[in-house]
């Protein structure tokens, strides 16, 4: 949300790493080799949007579904979760980011919205986490819950 308005703003990931701690080697590893051009939600292909104070604006950065079941799947016991299949959205869209969030986890997600005019760009860590299709979340790194250990 804006409290002015603002012409030609853009959305760009500029980043995404994996980041839960598995231990397959994969964290820290960065998926996103350029910054990518998101497209606003809601808005088909577009990618320049004027905002207008007080409205929210969202930006499409993926598109998941459940996997189709495959010959491997008919053997699944009843009530097994669904797998999750996740389209990018970006433009372009690059084989090591679609590879490296294929697989379930945790993932920080960094973005930025610029806009005409000399105005600074703004920028939002994001937690993408998902185990399956029937458990995903995606939250500001600011509102993640504080753990703390004693």
């Amino acid at each position: 949300m804006t409290e002015i308005e603002l012409e030609d703003c853009e959305v760009w990931l500029v980043s995404a790493k994996k980041i839960c701690r598995s231990g397959d080697g994969d964290e820290d590893k960065e998926l996103v080799p350029e910054k990518l051009h998101c497209n606003w939600s809601n808005n088909g292909k577009i990618i320049f949007q004027n905002l207008r104070p007080g409205s929210p604006y969202y930006a499409s950065l993926f598109r998941i579904t459940p996997k189709l079941m495959t010959s491997a799947d008919v053997d699944a016991p009843v009530g097994e979760p669904s797998k999750a299949e996740i389209a990018l959205l970006t433009t372009p869209s690059t084989p090591t980011l679609t590879y490296g969030i294929s697989e379930p986890g945790q993932y920080r997600l960094k973005i930025i919205v610029s806009a005409a005019k000399s105005v600074p760009p703004a920028s939002e860590a994001l937690i993408f986490n998902y185990s399956d299709y029937d458990h995903v979340s995606l939250i500001r790194e600011t509102d993640m819950p504080v753990r703390v250990s004693g």
